[in-house]
């Protein structure tokens, strides 16, 4: 286990349930089905608009950035406490969707910190030699905005690698640290070559690496897939702020994570790695207990953080148990 890592074990039944909630791994069992499914995205593409019943737990406001839709969550009454950029999963392919605002607008409306939420150019269009630096320029308004001790960035699969990405732009550019990188069942190799991968894959319900490189092949356009922008587990991690992992061990994308948390920590990074026994992909999203204390955990990073610094936050860090 990886040190600083939490247990929890997940009974199977709570597994099922979110295979229900998050579908299955159907359409990335084989390249041939992705690309498929990618081709059916392009060809009727999802809509993006929040579920207007959230509109009674958080305000949402739509405005432009760069061309794009960009939506600015925030709390319906009281002072805003900090900003947060979120950027969501979907494998660089799908759009944002329902359990994804349900997530925010839980959290805005818990935390008094208003999140931002681009809707980003989906893959193969939108590519990570494009994506990451506008995500980047996004970022650098907000700490602008906010104060870095009061800025947050934040993403879950695909989009908590590209967090993780964006986190190592700032960093190349000399901006300052946001107060915490929080990646939730973040996707940090498009290789997918760690060979632990294999023996997890039988149990993801939900992820599959045939179609995951496809995906990836997608998304990094022209570059290597070891392209720190592409794969943020090989970028020289040194000099990133403080960091939060949460992983499941039943997800494919459960080594990386470790992998990612171990080289941080010899890089000299503040990073914690949450993981939960049998827990599946993107389980903080799900409806489920360890998910219920995934998102108090991360309610109680923003809180501190946000209202009292980030020094506080690093002496009242808990551990789930």
């Amino acid at each position: 286990m990886t040190d600083g890592a939490v247990r929890i074990c997940l009974p199977e039944a709570l597994v099922r349930i979110g295979v229900r909630l998050r579908g299955s791994r159907r359409d990335l069992i084989t390249a041939a089905r992705a690309r498929r499914h990618v081709a059916r995205l392009q060809c009727s593409p999802a809509g993006h608009a929040p579920p207007r019943r959230l509109s009674k737990t958080a305000t949402f406001v739509e405005r432009s950035f760069r061309g794009r839709p960009c939506y600015e969550v925030s709390p319906r009454a009281g002072a805003v406490a900090g900003r947060a950029l979120y950027l969501h999963g979907g494998g660089y392919v799908r759009e944002i969707v329902r359990q994804h605002w349900q997530f925010v607008a839980e959290l805005v409306a818990a935390t008094g910190v208003a999140f931002t939420v681009p809707i980003y150019p989906l893959a193969p269009r939108g590519t990570a030699a494009t994506l990451v630096p506008t995500a980047a320029d996004l970022a650098e308004e907000l700490l602008r905005d906010a104060g870095a001790d009061r800025m947050f960035l934040m993403g879950d699969s695909a989009g908590g690698g590209l967090a993780a990405a964006v986190a190592l732009e700032l960093r190349e550019r000399g901006a300052p640290r946001p107060a915490r990188t929080i990646l939730i069942s973040p996707w940090l190799d498009a290789t997918m070559s760690d060979p632990a991968i294999d023996a997890i894959a039988p149990r993801d319900p939900f992820l599959a690496v045939p179609g995951a490189h496809v995906f990836a092949d997608y998304y990094r356009g022209a570059l290597d897939p070891r392209d720190r922008r592409v794969s943020p587990l090989y970028a020289d991690l040194a000099g990133l702020g403080p960091t939060t992992l949460f992983s499941g061990t039943d997800d494919i994308l459960n080594p990386d994570a470790r992998r990612f948390a171990g080289r941080a920590r010899q890089a000299g990074v503040e990073v914690d790695l949450y993981e939960v026994l049998g827990a599946i992909h993107v389980y903080p999203l799900l409806p489920m207990r360890p998910g219920a204390q995934a998102r108090a955990q991360i309610r109680q990073l923003l809180s501190v953080s946000a209202l009292r610094g980030p020094d506080h936050a690093r002496r009242a860090r808990g551990r789930i148990e």
